[in-house]
C-alpha cells in the first residue's frame, strides 16, 4: 500500500496545504490585504516561505522514512517498524508519521498478522489529518479484514472504498477482494454480479482475467 507515489502526493499536498493556508489568512482579514496586488503578493511571496519552513521541518522524518522504507524491503520488519514508532515519536501528527504508521501495518499484514494490521488501518483510515492517506488505509482495512476470515466487514469496507473511489489505483484489487469475501459469504449471485462489473470496469487488465477465469468456474 505504501509506495512512492503515495509518498510524492503527501508532500505535494504540503504546498497545498501551505498555500490554502494564506488563502484562508487573507479571507478573514480582508480589510488587511487591501487590494488583488497585496494578496498576490502574499500568495506568491509568503506561501512559498511557509512552505520552505514547514519542508525543513518535516524534511527529517521524511528522511527517516526513507530509511524505513529501505528496511523494509532490505527484509529488516523490525527495524523499519521500531524507526516508524520513533517517527511518531520524535514527529507526532506530521505526514511523515501516517504514511510510518502505514508501512507498519503493510508489514503486519505480510507477517500474516491481519487482526493487528486491521487496527492499525482503521485507525488511519478514520483519520481526517490527510485524504490520500486515510484512503490507502481503507483500501487496506478491507483486505486485511478478508485475511483475518471477517467476510461481512470485509465487504461492507471493500463497498465503501468502492462507492467513494472508483477510480483509484487499488480499485481494482480492492473489487476482487469484495467478490472473494462474497463467494465466502455464499452470495454467489453478488459475487458473480462483483466479478462481472470487475471483467467489465477493467479491460484488457489482469483483474479483468483474473475476474473471467473466476467466472468460468
Amino acid at each position: 500500500m505504501t509506495t512512492q507515489w503515495a509518498r510524492r502526493q503527501a508532500q505535494s499536498n504540503e504546498l497545498l496545504d501551505a498555500v490554502q493556508g494564506v488563502a484562508d489568512w487573507a479571507e478573514r482579514n480582508r480589510a488587511a490585504a487591501v487590494g488583488g496586488a497585496i494578496l498576490l503578493v502574499l500568495l506568491a511571496g509568503v506561501a512559498p516561505m511557509l512552505f520552505s519552513k514547514s519542508r525543513r521541518a518535516s524534511e527529517a522524518s521524511w528522511t527517516e522514512f526513507a530509511m524505513a522504507q529501505a528496511y523494509a524491503r532490505a527484509g529488516r520488519p523490525a527495524d523499519a517498524v521500531a524507526l516508524n514508532t520513533r517517527i511518531g515519536q520524535e514527529h507526532p501528527g506530521s505526514l511523515a508519521a501516517g504514511y510510518g504508521e502505514l508501512l507498519t501495518a503493510d508489514i503486519l499484514f505480510d507477517q500474516g498478522r491481519f487482526k493487528d494490521a486491521a487496527e492499525v488501518y482503521r485507525r488511519l483510515a478514520e483519520s481526517q489529518a490527510d485524504k490520500s492517506l486515510s484512503t490507502l488505509a481503507l483500501a487496506g482495512l478491507g483486505h486485511s479484514l478478508e485475511a483475518a476470515g471477517d467476510y461481512k466487514a470485509a465487504a461492507e469496507t471493500d463497498q465503501r472504498f468502492l462507492d467513494g473511489h472508483p477510480d483509484h489505483p487499488l480499485a481494482s484489487a480492492t473489487h476482487a477482494s469484495l467478490a472473494r469475501s462474497l463467494e465466502r459469504m455464499g452470495q454467489a449471485d453478488k459475487a458473480h454480479a462483483a466479478l462481472e462489473r470487475m471483467s467489465f470496469l477493467y479491460p484488457e487488465s489482469y483483474w479483468a482475467a483474473w475476474a473471467k477465469a473466476r467466472l468460468k468456474k
